[in-house]
Formats: C-alpha cells, structure tokens, sequence
C-alpha cells in the first residue's frame, strides 16, 4: 500500500473520530469578541447572532462567563452582527469583514433598555490582528480591479514587501529561490511539483482577493521557505451579478522604443502595427436557490497578435501567436447554518508562447510553448456546538506543458551549439524539445479547531493533516539529441572553430512519482490583556520513485515555529511583534527525475575535433540510476532559520503600517557533487552541504488602507540584502569536481599555461566554483510598491482615479569567463562553468522606477446596471532604463600578457571588456509607455 494510499485513510479516519482538526488555505474566517455594559462590565448570556449580506447565512451564538462570543469557520464575506439581551437594547455592527486565515474582532457594549436610543455603528477594517503575526498582504478586488494592474494573480503578489521581481510570474521572497513559493487556489496547492514554480494562470475576472503571505508564517502552512500564496475565486450571492468586457491594446497606440544595441548602435525602434488586440471576459453569479445554493462562473478568450521583439545577436523580429482560454466554475452550497459545501472547476490552457529558457541569440534558440491545466476543488465546512470546527478538501491541480522548435536551426538539423568564447548558444535551443509534459498533484485534507478554556486563557487548538501525491512525466532532448562545444561562432554564417560534440541518448518518455505527508500542531493563546502567543510545529514526510518504481527519496524533518504580539496599550491597535520559525522548501520533483533509468538530455557519446574530423572518444554517462551513487534517501529538503521583529500601528477604521526586520538564513541544503569514475563517466551523489549558505537582511515597512470611503491604498518599501553560494533552484555548482582541475580563457587566473597553453590558466576546480560567493542574482536593496485608487461622482457618473508604481534597484551582473573541467589526463571532459573574477553580483545595474495611471467612469443605466470605459496607462513617464544584460564575458588575458598575444587576441579582449554589462536586445530595457481601454458592462 503506498503512503500516499495510507495517508489518505487516516484523513477519512480523522474525518470520523475526531472534530479537532483544522487546515490551512480554507475560505474561512473568524469573528470574536467581547459584550459589556456602559459601566464596563462583562455581560454574559447575550444572544449574538451573524448574518451575511452577500448569502443571507445566520449563526447564533451566547456570550460565556465573561462576556465573550466566537463565531468560527464563517465563509468569507460581508456580515452584521448584533446582540440581545432582556432588559437591553441590541448592539449591531455593520460591514465586519470576515477574511480568510484571520480572526475579525467585535467588540461593543450594550445600553440598557430606554437610556437612549440604539446605535448601529459601521464596524471596523482591521488591518492590525493581535492574534497573528504573520506578515500577510491582501490585496481585494475592491483595490485592485479599478487600479491600473497587469490582468495576473502575479502581478497582484509582486506588491507584497520582500518579494522581488522573478521569472515569469515565480518572484523571490524574502531571499527564498523562485522554486521556494508555494501557490494555492482555493487552498489547493497547485505549485508544479516538478519545478517548484507556478503550475496554472487564472481567470482574472474570477479572483475575489489575493493573499500573499511572506513572513512569521503559521505552521499551517509548509513545503515552502519563500511565500505562501493565496488566490481566493468568487462565489454567487443571493443577487445576479455579473459582467462584460472588451479589454483592448493596440501596439500603434504605444511609444517608441527609444533605445539602441550598446554594442552595434542599432536602434531597437520596432515596427508598429495598427491591430486592435481584444479580449473578451464574462461573468456570472447569482442564487440557485436563495439563501442556500449559489453559481458564479467566469469566461475569458484573447488572440493576441503581438509586437515584435529581437533576437540579441542577429537581430530578427519574433512574436507570439498565443491563443488563450481561461474559465472557472464555481457551486457554493449551504446545507445548514453550521455545514457547507462547495466545488470549482477551473483551466488555463494556452498555446504559441515564444518560450526563452536561455538569451535569444537567433530565432532558433526560442521554443514555440503551450501550457496550461486544470484545478479541480470540493471542499467542506462545518461546526459542532461553540467549541468544535471541522474542515475537509480534496483538490487536484494539473500542469501541463508542451514544447517544441520555434524553428529548426540551419545546421546539423537545429543542434544546439554552445559558444566557449561568450557562454551563449545558437542554432538550438538549450531548454531541449518534448511533448505531453504532465505534472499532476492530488490532495486531500481534513483539518479542524478545538477552543478551550485552560488556566483561566483562552486557547485555540488547531491540527492538520495533508497527503499529497504528485507526478512528473516529462520527454526532452535537445535538437537532433546533439549539442556542440564551438569557439568564435559566427551568428551571420553559422562558422566556428569546433572543439567537441555531445550525441545524447534519447531515453524516450519518463515519469517519477512522490508522496508527501504532512500534520501540524498549533496552539494560540494569550496572556492577560496584553500578550498574544503562537505556538506550533508541522511534520513532514517525502518519498519519491524513479521511473521504474525505485524509491530515490525519504525525507522526514520537524519544523517549529513561535510567534508573540505584545498590545502596547491593551486596545489591540498597537503591536510589538516577534517570531521565530524553521522552514523546509519541498524537494522539487526534478531531483527524483534524476533519478531515472536513462535520465533526459544526460548521458552521451563524447567526440573530440581532431582538425579534420570528429573522433570519437567514450560514453559518458552524466545522471541516471547508474551515475548516482549512494541513493539520497539520508537527505533532507533545503533548510531555513527565520527570526522577525516588529512593530504594528491601526490607523483609524481601515488603516495599518508595519516596519518589521527579517533576518533569515539557509543552511545544509541540499547539494550534489560531480566527479569522475575511471571510465571517465561523471557520478553524482547528494548530501546536505553545510559549506553552501544564504542570508537574508532586511527592513520591510508597509501601509495599507483597505478600500473605504472612497480610496484605497498600498504602500510598501523594502531594505534587504541577499548574499551567500546558493542561489540555484535544485543544488549549486560548489562540490562539482572537487579533485579535478579547470582550464580557462586567461592566463592570469591560477597558474598560466606554457607552450600551446599559454593563453590559458589553470586552477583547481574548487575555486571556480567557490567564485560564485558574493550577492545573489536576485539582490535588489532598495524595493519599493503603490498601488491606489480614490472614488467620487461627478454629476451622473461614477469616476475612479488609479495610481501604481515601483521603485527598485538595479539588477546584478559579474564578471565571467568560461572555464572546462580536465579529466586526470589534462584533457577536456565537455563539462563548462562561469569563473567569477569578483565574485557573484559585483556589478550593478542603474536603479529603476515606472509610474501607472488608469480613469475609469460609469453611469447607472437600470436597476444597478452601469456601463463604463476604464483607461491605464503603464510606464506614464516613457522611461526606458537598462534592466538586464547578457554580455557579462570579461578576461584580463592579453592585458598582463600582451606580448604572447596576437593583434587578433588583443582586439578579442579589449573588445570583450568594452561590451561588458551593455544591453544588446529591446527586453534589457523597460518597456515603453502603453495603453489598454477596457469597455465594460456590470449589474
């Protein structure tokens, strides 16, 4: 029986026996709170009772002994809450936001019956939460759908404190990698097993609010050291609503690019075409059954043609021919007052991405992508009496990719050929080509809460359990399973110097499967008035099988995590914050990959260019089940130690700020070494590496004004600093060939060559890799956010003003020369890194900022029906600063051995040192100003 199999037993059995457990993700919230008389005094027995605007749900419950009432797992949403005791008049509270993994509190007093006439008072917007010290940005429709945003989850979790800019939508927190996050729908985990990156987009329209979760995170939550990410859909209410809009750009209406090729003095101004890119979205919700059942489903389709970009060395124009079509579903039903149900249904497909694993040296290094999946969900929610909750989910999410040749290269029928002189390839791509890459990831959860009185204080105890079962199937090979080691390719006739090539064995279609099985403890509590405690520990455990059912992985660690607010003034709006917390990242799928039979694009036969001809040489196997050695069952996933403090500040009803200071620090990850049998076969072996280190500084400030009284808005700004060796997604470089020697393009690097070597040094290998040391590629100190909007009518219509910007500083880049791995007989072993001659990250970039501004006006037409256009404009001010290069190639070669030196030799270096860190293609620059009108229908 697998584990996965056992797991899930013991969460039907848990789902039978016991009511005490409760999960992460679920769209529940809370409401607490505290009934007094005008003198101050506790007034027990008191009949409270909270009804949803949005869906008519009423739950009552009493005040204990001390006045005090809790209403636990409440769907999200609107409430009113009010109070009733004999002899009294009611108390109510208006608008109490109930929001997913928090506890709203109510407090208010009761006058007695004729003092004076009843109050209904508008309740707060808590930004500040005594009983949570996680630091959690939530970003609700309210804010960000009338605000000039990139129509993303993604773009929407970019303007949290910590996270800096990623790749494609998979962006760095706090110093974690981009495979560190963790991304839920609706509670379902639907981060790509294989990588540790997104799995799937979402309907836009569709996303009710977004919760990004970055620091002091509960012990609910695991299996990432980076952000936890929180995607909640709409549901139905028990009114129609709904919505239409045309969402359109036009690159004609769009600015210039104004830069040039730093290099080639080429201008990057790219032809406009006049074509009106529309997409479509739709929207529906609304009661099935009033006050029990609800729909909400939502629809979008774009065909975009898109602009041109570049390629960085031939210069030829490529666009993508996407076609996308998102939807997702959505049933809610409420069974009772105190049990609910819902299911969703949502996918993402879409197909012709211009796909860039590596830089775009010609159009043959580019993949033509589709990718997408689908989410499935059904969850339940219930409570038994007051002190009992209990909660259950089975999810699956589905990724899916597939990718092939944008074109097929010239030469050998599109290889890969990898330039030695520049560290770039041509002809092929570098990624490889595949097809039916399927990566599916299944869940069940059942969890629960317990509220008890203990010595007098109230505690909430909570557990969870969590079986996950995931997939990896992949199939990729480079073109024509060959890649060529070259020197001086020439990009405009496809000549170079041969050296060696690499015919790869096609190990034809894999698949690796993992299970995961997780459970929590956690316990919060306070003390007196003032002190507010969170204690809890998650247990994990991993397995993983090859393609042939081999057990490659068994991880089991504990991680603890503690947690204090202290109320200043005992009113729960001023907060001195502390926490400490052990995090693991989950040991992403490709490592069991690795693990395979006859792993992808791994071993091959290995050819030396003799001067005329391609000699063969040996086999070299590189991965696989025969290369690895010992199994990795001893590992443990990438480890992280976190300490936070901070202080918190409610301003008014809807309004917070926050400064906290983070220091984090990663320790023992896990890492392979790379060495060479005596067949010249490359063996490989994993351990948790206390030589490779990360640390993370920094200072995170935030305000934030929920939407209200006509504005909202999010300010945020970071100080940090990221620096170590570890900066990979799956195991760096530093144990790679330890008893080898490197030869590289420089004679002044180690020990200079003579004879035929003489523009060459040499050195051990386990300083180029130890060259990587410095800042990581992703440290950028100064990081700033804003994202705003501010209402008011004018006459009959409806006008909302938007405002957006970021602030960051510049990228980094080093300085690099390629160096080859020599077998014991000094001869060249196809094996090629980076030689840092500073250090990583010794190099900065100029600081960059934008500015987005959008209008958007309506005017009621029927009955709550309004129509509208909205305008944004991104990149207001038209700056197009440098943000990346890929000319990091530097040598000191023929400068302090010049007279050794050709002219042909000392042009190449003088060359090379003029043309480092200059951009070279329009994507090292900010894109220009833009626009996007959208015409919109809702009622």
């Amino acid at each position: 029986m697998s584990s996965f199999r056992r797991g899930l037993y013991l969460v039907v059995a848990l789902l039978v026996v016991s009511s005490s457990l409760f999960a992460q993700g679920f769209q529940v919230g809370g409401v607490n709170g505290q009934v007094t008389d005008d003198t101050g005094g506790v007034l027990p027995g008191v009949s409270v009772t909270a009804t949803s605007v949005d869906r008519g749900l009423v739950r009552t419950e009493v005040t204990d002994s001390q006045g005090r009432f809790r209403f636990a797992s409440l769907p999200i949403g609107t409430y009113r809450i009010e109070g009733a005791l004999s002899g009294f008049q009611n108390g109510k509270r208006d608008n109490v936001k109930v929001e997913a993994d928090k506890s709203t509190t109510v407090d208010f007093k009761l006058a007695l019956a004729g003092a004076a006439e009843a109050i209904t008072v508008s309740a707060d917007a808590p930004v500040v939460d005594p009983t949570n010290a996680t630091t959690i940005t939530h970003v609700a429709k309210d804010e960000f759908e009338k605000a000039p945003v990139g129509r993303s989850y993604q773009a929407l979790v970019g303007l949290s404190p910590g996270i800096t800019s990623g790749n494609a939508g998979n962006p760095t927190s706090s110093g974690a990698l981009s495979s560190s996050n963790q991304f839920l729908f609706d509670g379902v985990d639907t981060t790509d097993p294989t990588t540790g990156t997104f799995g799937s987009n979402l309907n836009f329209e569709a996303i009710q609010e977004v919760n990004v979760m970055t620091n002091a995170i509960s012990a609910e939550y695991g299996r990432a050291s980076g952000a936890v990410i929180n995607v909640i859909t709409k549901s139905g209410t028990n009114d129609f609503e709904g919505s239409l809009k045309m969402i359109g750009i036009n690159d004609k209406w769009n600015d210039q690019n104004k830069t040039k090729n730093q290099i080639t003095g080429l201008s990057f101004a790219r032809t406009k075409i006049d074509h009106n890119n529309i997409r479509y979205a739709a929207t529906l919700g609304g009661p099935i059954w009033k006050d029990h059942l609800w729909f909400f489903g939502a629809y979008d389709t774009y065909k975009p043609f898109s602009s041109a970009a570049t390629t960085t060395v031939t210069n030829e124009n490529y666009s993508s021919k996407r076609v996308e079509k998102f939807q997702n579903y959505r049933v809610n039903w409420q069974a009772t007052p105190s049990h609910g149900l819902w299911a969703k249904f949502s996918d993402d497909p879409i197909t012709g991405i211009a796909a860039i694993y590596t830089e775009p040296t010609d159009l043959n290094t580019l993949t033509k992508q589709g990718q997408g999946g689908d989410t499935r969900v059904l969850q339940y929610s219930g409570v038994f009496g007051s002190n009992f909750a209990v909660d259950a989910m089975y999810g699956k999410s589905v990724s899916k990719i597939t990718v092939d040749p944008w074109q097929v290269g010239p030469f050998d029928n599109g290889a890969a050929v990898y330039n030695l002189t520049n560290g770039k390839y041509y002809n092929g791509n570098y990624f490889g080509v595949g097809n039916n890459t399927n990566r599916p990831r299944k869940q069940f959860v059942v969890a629960g809460t317990y509220f008890a009185q203990l010595a007098g204080q109230s505690h909430e105890l909570k557990a969870g359990v969590d079986a996950q079962n995931v997939k990896s199937g992949s199939y990729y090979s480079y073109g024509n399973n060959r890649l060529y080691l070259v020197e001086n390719y020439n990009a405009a006739n496809g000549s170079f110097t041969p050296f060696q090539r690499l015919d790869f064995d096609d190990p034809g279609p894999q698949a690796s499967e993992g299970d995961i099985n997780s459970l929590y403890l956690r316990d919060k509590f306070n003390i007196g008035h003032r002190w507010y405690f969170e204690v809890g520990g998650r247990y994990e455990k991993q397995d993983g099988h090859n393609d042939v059912g081999q057990k490659v992985v068994s991880a089991s660690t504990f991680a603890p995590r503690l947690s204090v607010n202290y109320d200043l003034f005992a009113n729960g709006r001023t907060l001195v914050t502390g926490s400490y917390g052990r995090y693991y990242d989950f040991i992403i799928q490709s490592f069991t990959d690795n693990y395979a039979n006859n792993a992808s694009r791994a071993n091959y036969n290995l050819y030396e260019w003799d001067g005329t001809k391609y000699v063969f040489q040996q086999h070299v196997i590189t991965a696989g089940g025969a290369s690895l050695t010992p199994a990795a069952l001893g590992v443990d996933p990438n480890k992280m130690d976190e300490y936070t403090f901070g202080l918190q500040h409610q301003l008014g009803r809807s309004a917070g700020v926050m400064v906290r200071y983070v220091h984090r620090k990663w320790s023992d990850p896990l890492e392979d070494n790379f060495s060479f049998d005596a067949a010249g076969n490359i063996l490989t072996s994993y351990l948790n590496y206390g030589g490779a280190n990360r640390k993370y500084h920094a200072i995170q400030t935030q305000f934030d004004k929920r939407f209200g009284d006509h504005w909202a808005l999010l300010a945020n700004y970071t100080y940090s600093k990221t620096e170590g060796n570890y900066f990979t997604n799956f195991a760096s470089r530093l144990l790679d060939f330890p008893n080898n020697t490197c030869r590289v393009g420089d004679p002044t690097v180690g020990t200079a060559g003579t004879g035929s070597t003489a523009n060459f040094g040499f050195l051990p290998c386990t300083q180029v890799m130890e060259s990587i040391e410095g800042r990581a590629t992703f440290d950028n100190p100064h990081f700033a956010n804003l994202l705003g909007t501010y209402g008011l009518k004018i006459g009959p219509a409806n006008v909302t003003f938007g405002v957006g910007g970021r602030y960051r500083s510049g990228n980094v880049y080093s300085k690099g020369i390629t160096a080859t791995v020599l077998s014991a007989s000094g001869a060249a072993t196809g094996q090629t890194y980076t030689y840092f001659y500073e250090g990583q990250g010794s190099n900065r970039l100029p600081s960059v900022w934008s500015l987005d501004n959008s209008a958007e006006v309506t005017f009621g037409v029927f009955h709550g029906m309004e129509v509208g256009l909205k305008g944004e404009v991104f990149n207001v001010t038209n700056r197009q600063g440098q943000i990346s290069t890929t000319t990091t190639s530097w040598t000191n070669r023929c400068l302090a051995n010049s007279a050794s030196c050709t002219a042909a030799q000392i042009t190449s270096t003088n060359t090379t040192r003029a043309n480092f860190g200059k951009a070279t293609a329009r994507t090292h620059y900010q894109d220009p100003r833009s626009y996007r009108v959208t015409a919109l229908f809702r009622f």
